[in-house]
C-alpha cells in the first residue's frame, strides 16, 4: 500500500498532474499498551513508548522515523469483539491511536528498511 502510493505520486508529476507537492505524511495507527502500564498521561510525556505494540507491525518503521507522534485512547469508541487466541492469563490491552507525522524525504529509507526485514 505504501509502495503505491508512492509509486501512483511519482507518475502525478512525471506527467504533471495537478496533485501538489507532498511533504509529509500524517498515519493513524492502531496501536495498544497493556492496560496497566500506562497511568493518567503517561504515554503523552513520551514514557512507554517501547511498550507500544502495533496491530500492523511494518507501522513501527515508520513510528522510528516519525517527527511528531502522539498516542491517544479509543477504549470508550472501541467495540468488544475478540478475535485470535487469547486466554484468561493474558494482560489486557488498552487500545490507542497513534497519530504520526513522517516527512516524505524518509520514505524511501523506510521502504529499504521494511524490504530488509520481510525478506529475512
Amino acid at each position: 500500500m505504501h509502495q503505491q502510493l508512492q509509486k501512483e505520486l511519482a507518475e502525478a508529476h512525471k506527467t504533471n498532474k495537478p496533485c501538489g507537492k507532498c511533504c509529509f505524511y500524517l498515519m493513524i495507527s492502531k496501536t495498544f499498551v497493556g492496560a496497566g502500564k500506562s497511568g493518567p498521561g503517561r504515554m503523552w510525556r513520551g514514557h512507554g513508548e517501547d511498550e507500544l505494540l502495533f496491530a500492523n507491525a511494518e507501522e513501527e518503521f515508520f513510528h522510528e522515523k516519525a517527527i511528531l507522534k502522539f498516542s491517544y485512547s479509543v477504549q470508550e469508541e472501541s467495540d468488544t469483539c475478540l478475535g485470535g487466541r487469547w486466554s484468561f492469563d493474558d494482560v489486557p490491552m488498552k487500545p490507542l491511536r497513534t497519530v504520526m507525522l513522517i516527512p516524505c524525504n524518509k520514505m524511501n529509507e523506510i521502504m529499504d528498511k521494511l524490504k530488509d526485514h520481510l525478506s529475512v
